[in-house]
């Protein structure tokens, strides 16, 4: 144990912003996948009364048929960031187009 009094606090490096960062799973994740996502499909916000609200990404999985995509939540897909922002962008470049008609 130790008082709060021993805490610094965390000043980024500006000359170095990723240094410090992890490639690891966080501490607190127990959730890794043996398989490779394909793409993912869609995203959604889950809302459940007393739980906090979370998100969600339907995963389609590489070698596997389109009945076995599962919804999966965002904290478990950490391996899986770059699959993310690709839906992101493109979610992003969809409502722009829509935006101009």
């Amino acid at each position: 144990m130790f008082h709060v009094s021993h805490l610094k606090p965390f000043h980024e490096d500006a000359e170095a912003p990723k240094r410090g960062k992890s490639h690891r799973a966080p501490a607190y994740m127990t959730t890794s996948f043996d398989k490779e996502v394909d793409s993912i499909e869609a995203k959604r916000e889950v809302r459940k009364k007393r739980i906090s609200r979370y998100t969600e990404y339907f995963v389609k999985w590489k070698g596997l048929p389109a009945s076995e995509a599962s919804w999966e939540k965002e904290e478990s897909l950490w391996q899986f960031k770059g699959k993310i922002a690709e839906l992101e962008q493109g979610e992003l470049a969809r409502a722009t187009r829509m935006s101009r008609t």
